[in-house]
């Protein structure tokens, strides 16, 4: 709960607007992200920053926490090396699930699950599973791979550049789906059939 704070001449300052939607950034890390309709926003576990920008949460992965501060300098190389070694860190966040989410994963691992809000993830150099959520879903893979098991409502994207995409529409799902491939694969499993996107092309599902 925000309150406000008397700023000079006796006048309430603004607080801090009220939270509407959550971004999550998780880099080199093992990336959680589960619904919990007890949590206000979201909560999260592991090594982090949390801000509020607007009426956004953003959640960031931050390595430089905890075991890792205080490292000298180090070339983009080293650092590229280092994150694979510590891709094994867990950040386990909480979300509510009825607030639109936003998750970028970046050279490690994304589970996510339960979320009934729309969703839109990217994903980059790493593995994503999408699972047990209901609404609209915007994906995109831009190098790595990502299963998706999801009821979608309203219209939902995916997109593979160069990684690939498995998508299984879960029974209930009222959508139109349209699966887009530049030089990666991308295919949506549903009742009636697969549909696969061809390389540079475009599948659509009813």
């Amino acid at each position: 709960m925000f309150e406000h704070a008397a700023a000079a001449g006796g006048q309430p300052e603004a607080g801090p607007s009220v939270v509407k939607r959550i971004a999550v950034r998780g880099s080199a890390v093992r990336l959680t992200i589960l619904a919990d309709p007890t949590v206000a926003t979201a909560v999260a576990e592991g090594p982090h920053r949390v801000e509020q920008i607007g009426d956004q949460l953003l959640i960031t992965s931050d390595l430089s926490q905890g075991e890792y501060t205080a490292e000298a300098p180090r070339s983009a190389f080293m650092k590229w090396v280092d994150a694979g070694t510590r891709a094994g860190t867990l950040l386990r966040v909480r979300v509510n699930p009825d607030l639109p989410l936003e998750v970028l994963n970046m050279a490690g691992s994304l589970e996510l699950s339960g979320v009934r809000a729309p969703v839109a993830v990217g994903v980059e150099a790493g593995a994503a599973k999408l699972t047990g959520g209901a609404g609209p879903m915007n994906l995109s893979v831009a190098s790595g791979s990502a299963e998706v098991e999801w009821q979608f409502v309203g219209h939902s994207t995916v997109t593979s550049e160069l990684g690939s995409a498995r998508v299984n529409v879960l029974p209930g799902s009222d959508v139109v789906v349209t699966v887009e491939s530049t030089l990666g694969s991308a295919q949506i499993h549903t009742a009636a059939g697969v549909v696969k996107a061809p390389r540079k092309g475009v599948a659509q599902t009813v």
